[in-house]
C-alpha cells in the first residue's frame, strides 16, 4: 500500500539523516536529530533547539494492473527553530540549511541509502513557512517537500 511506502521513506529518510552525521560529522553546518512526525505546526517549546522534522504528507496513485500501481508521494522535512524575529542573521542561517539539507538529497540526485528504489522526482523549499509562527511566536519553519516516485511490487 501507498500509505505503508510513505512511512517507510520517512523513516528512511530520518534514519540516513541521523547516521551521515555519525560518519561525517561536517555534512552540515549544524548538529541535529530528524524524528519523523506528523505536526511540524505546533509551537516549540524550546528556545535553542533546532528542530529537524520528516513528514510523510501525501500520496497518489494510479492502477497499473490489478495489484500494482505507481503515483507520486510526498515527503516534507520541517526546519524549526525559535528565535527574535528581528534576527536576520539567524534566519538567514537557518534558510541556508535548510538548502543543505536540499543539496545533501538531490545534488547529484540520489536514492535513499536504506530504501533505493524510493527515486526523488522533485524539489521545492518554503521558507518561512509558516508567517504567524513567525511573527507571532518568534518561530521559524521553512518546509523542503521532496516528491518521490513510488511503484508497488
Amino acid at each position: 500500500m501507498a500509505g505503508d511506502l510513505i512511512i517507510q521513506i520517512a523513516d528512511a529518510m530520518v534514519q540516513e539523516l541521523n547516521w551521515i552525521q555519525t560518519q561525517t560529522p561536517d555534512a552540515f553546518s549544524r548538529p541535529f536529530n530528524a524524528e519523523r512526525l506528523y505536526d511540524y505546526t505546533r509551537d516549540l517549546e524550546d528556545t535553542v533547539t533546532l528542530r529537524v522534522d520528516v513528514v510523510p504528507e501525501t500520496h497518489e496513485d494510479e492502477p497499473l494492473t490489478r495489484q500494482a500501481w505507481r503515483g507520486p508521494a510526498i515527503v516534507s522535512i520541517a526546519v524549526r527553530e525559535k528565535f527574535n524575529v528581528n534576527d536576520t542573521a539567524r534566519a538567514d542561517a537557518l534558510t541556508l540549511f535548510t538548502g543543505e539539507l536540499r543539496d545533501f538529497w538531490t545534488t547529484p540526485p540520489r536514492a535513499l541509502m536504506y530504501m533505493p528504489a524510493a527515486k526523488i522526482l522533485k524539489r521545492k523549499i518554503v521558507y518561512p513557512y509558516l508567517q504567524k509562527q513567525f511573527r507571532t511566536h518568534g518561530q521559524f519553519v521553512s518546509v523542503l517537500q521532496l516528491t518521490f516516485n513510488l511503484v508497488s511490487q
